[in-house]
């Protein structure tokens, strides 16, 4: 009977690589703690790189368009609804504890008031027909009543109590001149705004909302008004009659409590459940959706580009530039390839209108990811990059974004890279054809190499014997841990029993994380007398 002889085996120590980070993408979203004690509103001024926002305190706090706080108004007591004149040179300010409506030049921040009469609230303000309105209210009850009267800022002069109406919100529009949205609790109002000497308020027109009608905008072209259209859901309306012309759903079921039209009518929501949806200009389905977990968005306002959202229960500055998001497709050719060889990489992009330039990392297991590859991605095509590999290796990919598209990353599955294993029979007595010779008082030793080195690698050595015409008779190692020069040897020693028997012999890497297993051809070999 066949008997199978050992082979003997050498012994490794064993090293470790740590994983570092790819770079991360920028991101075009700010969030800044600018002091605030609580919120009321917020006012964009462009002209003037200023944003205005109420506290429902005695101040109103001043930051440029970046978000850093650089002034502070004092003495507006209560400060609570603001808005702009048409110039934007003149802030007005609802003074809710001061029975008082202040003015602000955006230029100076010089600050004046202007009384609005004994027992008025002012909370909300919108200027159209060349005059502030006022929604006030000092009752808080649960009935809730209200009225809206005017100031005449050239004049000084007030007019109170012109409509008896609560209202939740006031919008008007430069492309509607002599009208003024008003937001109830439960619908939305249109009415005919007449200044002058005289000034009046006449209803024109009423939608009935679901709930409240906490806010209100019109589009640049005084087209539509978009207000709370339910639960999940904002509604426009034409401004002409009243027609529902537009609904702008979306995910959480949550109702608007702020609306934001941008200058080229993107429009952005801001609902109850700490979310803002950002719709493109004619589009109905959210572009981006941003989360703010930490308390719902008060309110969002915006500026020529930028969009201003005060979010949290502690209320923060966030300043985002709304874009579109984008994706890359990032994928791998190839599952595992040679040691030494290529792996070929093909990023597809989604998204990118002035750049579709990409970046492409490659970051081997247990190594920091490097850059390999920077080229442009064609539109409806695949921008290929290939990068030769010594070990399993990730690819990721990175999109910078531009003015209308977000940033954007991905990353292949593991390519997987065979260790580059070789073996070589050591110092045979001759050669027949394939075979290693070797005297039968000798050793048949056989080299293992693995590549690339590691101290904490091993290689399995495999003997297979060809007898009655087959091969087997199989022995094998267990996993030996190379030494410092990654080599293992293995040797079968001579007896008289295996003269003339073929052997074969061969070296197995099983695999780790840095690399693919593989496994070497075999090698022949016979004793001979």
């Amino acid at each position: 009977m066949l008997r199978r002889s050992a082979l003997a085996l050498l012994s490794a120590a064993v090293v470790s690589t740590a994983l570092a980070p790819l770079p991360a993408a920028a991101t075009a979203d700010s969030t800044i703690d600018v002091g605030l004690e609580g919120f009321r509103d917020i006012v964009v001024a462009q002209s003037h790189d200023r944003v205005f926002i109420s506290q429902g305190t005695d101040e109103v706090v001043v930051t440029d368009l970046a978000g850093t706080r650089t002034d502070v108004l004092q003495g507006l007591t209560g400060a609570w609804g603001m808005t702009l004149a048409e110039d934007e040179g003149t802030l007005f300010v609802a003074m809710h504890g001061g029975e008082a409506i202040g003015v602000v030049d955006t230029e100076t921040l010089a600050v004046g008031t202007i009384g609005t009469g004994a027992g008025t609230c002012p909370m909300h303000l919108a200027t159209t027909a060349q005059m502030v309105w006022f929604a006030e209210s000092c009752d808080t009850g649960p009935v809730r009543e209200g009225t809206i009267g005017a100031l005449d800022p050239v004049e000084g002069t007030v007019h109170p109590d012109l409509a008896e109406v609560y209202a939740t919100a006031i919008a008007a529009s430069p492309a509607r001149p002599g009208e003024l949205f008003v937001g109830t609790r439960t619908s939305l109002l249109s009415l005919t705004a007449l200044g002058g000497e005289s000034p009046s308020l006449t209803q024109r027109l009423e939608h009935s909302t679901q709930v409240g009608a906490w806010d209100a905008a019109v589009t640049p072209d005084g087209s539509r008004v978009v207000t709370n259209g339910g639960s999940g859901r904002a509604l426009a309306l034409t401004t002409g009659d009243f027609t529902p012309a537009a609904s702008y759903a979306f995910t959480g079921g949550a109702s608007p409590v702020s609306l934001a039209i941008r200058g080229d009518g993107m429009l952005a929501i801001g609902t109850y459940d700490d979310e803002v949806h950002v719709v493109p200009p004619g589009g109905e389905e959210p572009l981006r959706s941003y989360d703010f977990s930490r308390g719902y968005s008060h309110s969002v306002a915006f500026g020529e580009t930028s969009m201003y959202v005060v979010a949290g229960r502690d209320p923060e500055l966030h300043v985002i530039t709304p874009r579109r998001a984008s994706k890359l497709t990032v994928k791998r050719t190839q599952r595992k390839v040679d040691h030494g060889a290529e792996a070929t990489v093909r990023v597809r992009l989604d998204g990118g209108e002035t750049s579709r330039e990409v970046q492409v990392y490659a970051q081997p297991a247990g190594e920091p990811a490097v850059l390999v590859a920077t080229g442009e991605v064609p539109v409806d095509g695949w921008f290929v990059a290939r990068h030769r590999i010594t070990r399993t290796t990730t690819f990721l990919a990175t999109y910078a974004g531009d003015d209308s598209y977000d940033t954007a990353t991905g990353k292949t599955h593991p390519v997987g890279a065979r260790a580059d294993l070789r073996t070589k029979m050591l110092r045979p007595s001759g050669m027949a054809g394939r075979q290693h010779l070797y005297r039968v008082n000798k050793r048949a030793v056989l080299r293992a190499t693995l590549l690339p080195r590691g101290l904490d690698r091993c290689i399995v050595l495999r003997l297979q014997y060809y007898f009655r015409g087959r091969w087997g008779h199989e022995a094998k190692t267990d996993c030996l841990p190379v030494d410092r020069r990654s080599r293992v040897k293995g040797f079968v020693a001579g007896d008289r029993q295996l003269v003339g028997i073929p052997m074969r012999l061969r070296a197995e890497f099983r695999g780790d994380q840095r690399n693919a297993r593989t496994k070497t051809a075999w090698s022949y070999a016979k004793f001979t007398r």
